[in-house]
């Protein structure tokens, strides 16, 4: 007997379109690809009691976009309501598209049923590898496929019947482009980087004064992203030990603290926009190095460096975080896992350092220093914008 494994996708806002007229109608550019990745394991809601992520057992070896997918357990049936997994994505190219699933199925015999719109389906048969699958209507083998306008849509997927799958990757291409290949394109909602403004650390003081009672205080700046920046106080340099023990707590005061949950599994690298104000000359008073540590799940230390910049001559510059001690230095990297809680913490090392934004993201390890560093002016936005008060 055949075990079954069924999604149900529901496309909220959006059917297919059927009229003469739009029928005719053809792909117009616009200012994004022709395609739209989306990683199953980060859909806008979770906590669903019948998906999880996969573990490790379940995709077998498989190499799955990001390191991670999500598993049907099998509950309750596609009319469930809550348990349908919601995605919102951008389209930049207004006209037809397919979807492509990036699925396996492991062990034994059966199928793999995809509802999309209205009620189509398609049919796969058990692999142990991630494949990707166009959806087809079950009826008659055609693609299914729908218009979209540039503009947000929705996407919904809920899972029925009995059985277990992985989803990896759900990717919306545009009629008569090429279907994907590999993990497929750059995913729209799982996010790789993580932007901070210095001045805008998660342990605020909570004087609310906008300067931190301790090793920084928070300057004006107008040549500071959000025009301000934060400087390490004078006196009481920490030149000689950099902390080995568990992540210090929100109240803590001797370190500046960022921290963000891991979306996608792979290696993470920092970047600093940073300004030694002397000039990083190392003549004279010396204002140009801080120390960085990134702790991971439970307050242990992921990776840990004595970043000495040297060569800023005055200015802001985006500089890759890097560890001094070793020769030659090296990068500031670390691994991950999707669900990660991280917290990097800045610590004074020189009195007079200043750092204006912070940029942990996810590398492939093939980019060079100088391509990470490739950053104009004030970089991306930051996700911790705030307002101090003076």
């Amino acid at each position: 007997m055949n075990k079954r494994f069924v999604f149900g996708i529901l496309l909220a806002c959006v059917s297919a379109v059927t009229s003469p007229t739009a029928a005719m109608a053809q792909p117009q550019s616009g200012d994004g690809d022709s395609s739209v990745g989306l990683e199953a394991e980060c859909p806008d809601n979770n906590n669903l009691r019948d998906w999880q992520l996969a573990p490790a057992g379940r995709i077998q070896g498989a190499v799955a976009s990001g390191g991670a997918a999500i598993e049907w357990l099998g509950g309750a049936d596609q009319t469930s309501p809550g348990q349908a997994l919601t995605y919102t994505f951008e389209i930049k190219i207004a006209g037809y598209y397919v979807i492509y699933l990036r699925k396996l199925v492991p062990g034994g015999s059966g199928f793999l049923h995809v509802d999309f719109s209205a009620g189509w389906k398609m049919t796969t048969e058990k692999l142990n590898r991630f494949v990707w699958e166009l959806a087809v209507n079950h009826t008659d083998g055609e693609p299914v496929r729908a218009y979209f306008a540039v503009r947000t849509h929705a996407l919904k997927i809920s899972g029925g019947s009995a059985g277990r799958g992985v989803l990896d990757k759900i990717q919306l291409q545009l009629v008569g482009t090429p279907p994907p290949s590999g993990t497929g394109e750059p995913a729209q909602n799982c996010k790789a980087k993580f932007v901070w403004e210095a001045e805008c650390y998660d342990n605020q003081d909570q004087a609310g004064d906008g300067v931190k009672v301790g090793t920084f205080e928070i300057e004006h700046d107008t040549s500071a992203s959000n025009n301000y920046l934060v400087e390490a106080s004078d006196g009481n340099e920490n030149m000689d030990l950099l902390p080995t023990t568990t992540a210090p707590s929100l109240d803590d005061t001797s370190a500046l603290l960022y921290r963000a949950t891991i979306e996608i599994t792979g290696t993470y690298t920092v970047m600093l926009r940073f300004r030694a104000p002397n000039g990083g000359t190392q003549i004279g008073p010396e204002n140009d190095s801080l120390w960085i540590v990134v702790y991971g799940q439970n307050g242990s230390i992921l990776v840990s460096a004595l970043y000495n910049n040297t060569y800023t001559h005055g200015i802001w510059m985006w500089d890759q975080a890097y560890n001094t001690r070793e020769s030659p230095r090296k990068p500031l990297e670390f691994i991950a896992q999707a669900g990660d809680e991280i917290t990097v913490a800045v610590w004074k090392r020189e009195d007079g350092s200043q750092l204006d934004k912070i940029i942990m993201q996810k590398i492939s390890g093939t980019e060079s220093s100088a391509e990470l560093e490739n950053i104009p002016g004030f970089g991306p936005v930051a996700d911790n914008v705030c307002q101090i008060t003076r």
